[in-house]
């Protein structure tokens, strides 16, 4: 889960109370009976009634005329359900009311299905409960109920999906009334739709995933670089894994104002660029140079994200390349998995685990070499180890997201891409390459030490590096080692010189400098120049003076950001 969603529901917490289950006079907290059916309801505020339930709905079917994502009506009628059957149909709530108690009627033969709503301007949106007709919720208060891991509130939008877990109520799908419940913190109304995939018999049959890769100018790589790197993710991870195959694929520019992402904030406003970049649903996979605020080489929008509508916080996943095409495949492979709705195996810092009884998990992961933990081989393991597997129970999430086209039953071809009003841009091809990333040509990490640090951890762990350093404890001199190790990648380097950094400033300074003097790989070098801007300025400046000009534009972007080009 994403750490700003803990952050998000600390901020909450007198709404998550004031607007759990507890008033709903169904089963999602304590238990009960589901009302007997939703009454339409004419509200000009949040809900105070426990019995009042709100229904309003038309659907936009895929391959079929109806509504755009989150803009408007389809055909309606009585029986949203009541045309031909497709992969994936929207199912458009309009805009609800904060604290309304919202059915929607779910369909038979359903194998997931993914709620979206978003807010007008900015602010915090939540989803307090999403409830099968006469059950339990799926979520309440923000989580998978028992999890602790607030994972559906977020700023300006929010996802939620199910299966995301294997609770009794949560599969198989239940046909009939759901229920849910948003609130926020200032908005009176999100833009509400539900997302619902089906076949034919409720069985899956396959499908591919449509990808528009996004390539920052600074990043440097190209299409020739990424092709591979997304053959592998299907061939070694969804391929087997998943039963998912790739689909279309399309590259286009990225702005060089995202070469490298400094917040989280600028995270957000990057996905939202990628309105009417095409057909959904698609993985928007953005490449950029570095992020700034982040260890990881991989963020995804959401738990779930917004892979069916474009153009918003959650409509993403974004990656920094490393040179090394197979290890990129892993990153990318675990990220989808993200905004296709699955967490983490194992949650470090927090004593967390995924919602999944099938998956192995590591209760003493702080404590512990990662390295041996029972479900390091598992593609959402916390850390990138390069694990190729994925769990049955896992696999039904991702079956039943909206991330692919399906195929409705055998011997069947995917199906048409969801209905749009919204105009679609003409894509500028990529912007030609200044500056081409050297491949990665690093030897295989040979001790524990060393593959955790070539192992970066997933954005969600909010200090990662705290973590491995109580969980290996490694000397000094062992980090040290390792930062001027030349034959290990550059990545298992710059961590080593972070960590070093941590614990011995003196001498992570001087080896900062003596690598940033001979250009000794981008990763490093950007290590290098967050340590020498702390601990020594003016030495940064008289050795970016000495390198100049420097090639890799990232570097030069992290430079310019801390004032030393005109210094």
């Amino acid at each position: 889960m994403r750490v700003s969603s803990f952050r998000l529901a600390a901020a909450l917490v007198a709404l998550a109370c004031a607007c759990g289950d507890d008033d709903d006079g169904g089963p999602g907290g304590a238990g009960g009976s589901d009302p007997s059916g939703p009454t339409t309801a004419s509200t000009t505020g949040p809900s105070t009634t426990a019995d009042t339930t709100t229904t309003s709905a038309t659907t936009g079917n895929g391959g079929a005329a109806g509504g755009s994502a989150l803009g408007g009506g389809g055909a309606g009628g009585e029986d949203p359900w009541g045309g031909p059957l497709v992969h994936l149909a929207e199912l458009d709530l309009g805009a609800l009311e904060m604290g309304d108690l919202v059915a929607f009627p779910i369909p038979d033969r359903t194998l997931g299905l993914t709620t979206f709503s978003a807010i007008s301007g900015q602010g915090i949106v939540g989803i307090a409960l999403l409830r099968p007709p006469n059950s339990s919720a799926v979520v309440n208060d923000y989580e998978v109920p028992g999890t602790g891991l607030p994972a559906f509130i977020n700023n300006s939008a929010v996802a939620a999906a199910d299966p995301q877990s294997d609770l009794p109520q949560a599969w198989p799908v239940l046909e009939g009334d759901w229920r849910i419940r948003l609130v926020s913190d200032g908005a009176m109304t999100a833009d509400t739709s539900v997302f619902v995939r089906r076949t034919m018999d409720g069985a899956f049959h396959g499908g591919v995933v449509d990808i528009n890769v996004l390539i920052a100018p600074a990043s440097g790589v190209d299409s020739g670089y990424m092709n591979p790197v997304l053959d592998a993710v299907f061939a070694n991870y969804w391929g087997p894994g998943l039963g998912l195959s790739k689909g279309n694929v399309t590259f286009t520019s990225l702005s060089s104002s995202y070469d490298v992402i400094s917040s989280a904030d600028e995270l957000a406003q990057m996905f939202t660029t990628s309105a009417g970049i095409g057909a959904a649903p698609a993985l928007n996979l953005f490449v950029v140079a570095d992020f700034d605020y982040a260890s990881a080489l991989g963020i995804a929008g959401g738990i779930p994200g917004s892979p069916m509508v474009h153009g918003t916080p959650r409509s993403g996943v974004a990656y920094t390349p490393s040179g090394n095409q197979g290890y990129d495949a892993s990153v990318v492979a675990h990220e989808m998995g993200h905004l296709a709705g699955l967490f983490h195996t194992t949650e470090m810092e927090i004593t967390a685990f995924d919602p999944l009884g099938d998956t192995l998990t590591c209760p003493n992961i702080n404590s512990m070499n990662p390295a041996n933990c029972p479900d390091v081989g598992n593609v959402m393991f916390p850390i990138a180890y390069g694990g190729g597997t994925f769990s049955p129970l896992q696999a039904r999430v991702v079956q039943g997201s909206a991330i692919y086209r399906g195929i409705i039953e055998d011997g069947g071809l995917p199906g048409a891409p969801l209905p749009s009003l919204l105009p679609i841009n003409l894509l500028p091809p990529p912007a030609p390459v200044a500056y081409n990333l050297p491949l990665d040509t690093g030897r295989v990490p040979a001790t524990p030490l060393e593959r955790a640090l070539d192992a970066p951890a997933c954005d969600r762990i909010a200090d990662a590096d705290a973590s491995l350093l109580a969980a290996l404890a490694p000397t000094a001199g062992e980090l040290e080692a390792v930062a001027r190790d030349e034959s290990l990648s550059d990545r298992a380097r710059a961590r080593a010189l972070q960590l070093l950094w941590r614990s011995s400033p003196e001498p992570a300074t001087d080896i900062a400098a003596l690598l940033f003097a001979t250009g000794a790989g981008r990763r490093i070098d950007m290590a290098a120049v967050t340590i020498l801007d702390a601990e020594a300025p003016s030495l940064l400046a008289e050795l970016s003076d000495l390198r100049a000009p420097i090639a890799d534009p990232a570097v030069m972007a992290r430079l310019d950001r801390l004032g030393f080009s005109s210094r």
